[in-house]
């Protein structure tokens, strides 16, 4: 595997490009975050959630390395009011995004 030098790190709130501003969504994996359009009230979620058969879910739980902070980014996100989710796994969630991010938090705590 062919590895590259890090050249550029951002923080939170940083803008990635213009109005595309990231988010620390720590917990599936250290460092971990999302980007956040709120212009558009969109959230590109990576691999902080996953969409399976409509509903969403912390990616891999099995595989999440620190659960506790999963459900804080869970419950961070939920704060922002997303009107669309876009996952890394399993696309797009444009319904009951409230609803199915407090289950999320609910199953998790």
């Amino acid at each position: 595997m062919k590895r590259f030098p890090v050249n550029r790190t951002f923080n939170e709130g940083d803008a990635v490009v213009e109005g595309l501003q990231v988010i620390e969504t720590p917990g599936h994996t250290q460092g971990h975050i999302s980007l956040w359009d709120a212009v558009n009230g969109v959230l590109i979620a990576n691999d902080a959630l996953v969409v399976e058969e409509g509903q969403l879910n912390i990616a891999n739980p099995q595989f999440t390395l620190d659960m506790r902070q999963a459900v804080a980014s869970v419950k961070k996100i939920k704060q922002l009011k997303p009107k669309k989710i876009i996952c890394y796994h399993g696309g797009i969630l444009e319904d009951g995004i409230e609803q199915q991010l407090e289950t999320v938090i609910q199953m998790y705590q």
